[in-house]
């Protein structure tokens, strides 16, 4: 095997491994009659997006994103926050213009004392 290969081999496993630590995931069915083989989901303000079949968007009003499928099923990648240090609680202020997984890297606020 060539060093070229053997190197975007590890750099593939690397990212896949990335990926694993930082996102979680889970089927959804995001159905509407009113618009047959898309996705619909309600933002926090009560706005319907609809989203075709074979797309990715973000998740309104949410820290991940969505993948619209066949027949409106769904596949939604969200944040997996991983064990706290004893005395620490993620801080949930998130900056809106953060898109996901950039937005799953939350501060930590740790009392001490």
């Amino acid at each position: 095997m060539s060093p070229l290969i053997a190197c975007l081999i590890l750099l593939l496993i690397a990212m896949l491994q990335h990926q694993r630590v930082e996102a979680g995931a889970y089927h959804a069915i995001f159905k509407s009659d009113e618009h047959p083989n898309k996705c619909v989901v309600s933002s926090p303000e009560g706005v319907q997006l609809v989203i075709d079949s074979d797309q990715t968007v973000a998740y309104p009003g949410k820290c991940a994103e969505i993948y619209c499928g066949r027949a409106s099923w769904a596949l939604v990648y969200t944040c997996e926050n991983a064990d706290l240090p004893t005395g620490c609680k993620y801080n949930e202020s998130k900056n809106a213009n953060t898109t996901f997984p950039d937005c799953c890297r939350l501060p930590l606020d740790c009392n001490l004392a």
